[in-house]
């Protein structure tokens, strides 16, 4: 199968072969408890992998980062497809929209040490922070608070 690459150098050097000029805007949208979803978007997902031994071989705690699309919103859980991440029989995976978003250190404790809390507020949005210092349990996915999407404005 031809990547898209492929079929645009084989385009005749004609203008009308060509691709067209086009214009996108980049969009950076605010995750949380009451978000409502109109598009698909680009999300970071995060778990901690806890430490194991496997054969033998000795794999410490680690913190995953794994890029992945947010395709739908679907009985208050982000529902996440093209992980490639977990097993081949799970190829989406779930995460409440209720469950709290990761953010770095030191963003956190200096959050809680401003505020008493972990709770980030923007505007009228209020969203409950943790990361692996703070209250994260292990083997289960969290976001970012963040998501991306490019939007065509223009051909």
């Amino acid at each position: 199968m031809e990547t898209g690459w492929q079929i645009i150098r084989k385009l005749d050097r004609d203008e009308e072969d060509q691709p067209k000029k086009s214009t996108c805007k980049f969009e950076k949208v605010l995750l949380h408890e009451n978000f409502v979803f109109s598009r698909p978007l680009t999300v970071t997902g995060v778990i901690i992998i806890p430490h194991k031994i496997i054969d033998g071989i000795d794999y410490p705690e680690k913190v995953f980062f794994h890029q992945m699309t947010l395709d739908r919103i679907e009985n208050g859980e982000y529902v996440l497809q093209n992980n490639q991440f977990s097993d081949k029989s799970s190829t989406v995976i779930r995460i409440k929209q209720r469950y709290p978003h990761y953010e770095a250190e030191p963003f956190v404790s200096n959050l809680e040490n401003q505020t008493g809390d972990n709770i980030f507020i923007d505007g009228n949005i209020k969203i409950e922070l943790i990361n692996e210092q703070y209250y994260m349990p292990r083997n289960r996915w969290f976001l970012l608070p963040y998501a991306y999407s490019l939007k065509l404005t223009e051909i």
